[in-house]
């Protein structure tokens, strides 16, 4: 793996573990509720693996529609993305409009991926709220 992508991925897993961490903080109440209800540390897991699972999906959805919509009007345009910088920090050579199949697995297993690593410590927080301090 190369530095650029690197910090791409530590960059979308800050971001995304920070959106997470603010949605446990401004249901803390209503997590406290439903563990004071009966519902298992497995069933408050599952919510937030949901979310976090729907939000990936939407976000690689539009990401993959104008990501073809840029690679389309990059190789009508005639342009070539090359940069001896690009090439330090992504690899390669000049970067060509293309998306494959095994591209687009490999991108979605990615996302899914820093998904999972993102969602780890808001879900050890949430886990960690009580029924008794989330109501008071």
């Amino acid at each position: 793996m190369n530095a650029g992508l690197l910090f791409v991925a530590l960059g979308a897993v800050i971001v995304t573990a920070n959106a997470l961490m603010l949605s446990v903080f401004e249901r803390t109440k209503e997590i406290g509720t439903m563990r004071a209800l009966g519902a298992t540390r497995l069933k408050v897991t599952s919510l937030i693996a949901l979310e976090v699972l729907f939000v990936m999906l939407a976000s690689a959805a539009l990401g993959l529609v104008l990501g073809f919509i840029a690679v389309y009007w990059l190789n009508n345009a005639q342009i070539v993305l090359s940069n001896q910088y690009l090439e330090i920090l992504f690899g390669g050579q000049a970067i060509k409009g293309r998306i494959t199949g095994g591209l687009l697995l490999s991108q979605l297993g990615a996302a899914l991926l820093l998904a999972v690593l993102a969602m780890v410590y808001p879900l050890k927080r949430a886990l960690g709220i009580g029924p008794a301090r989330a109501m008071a």
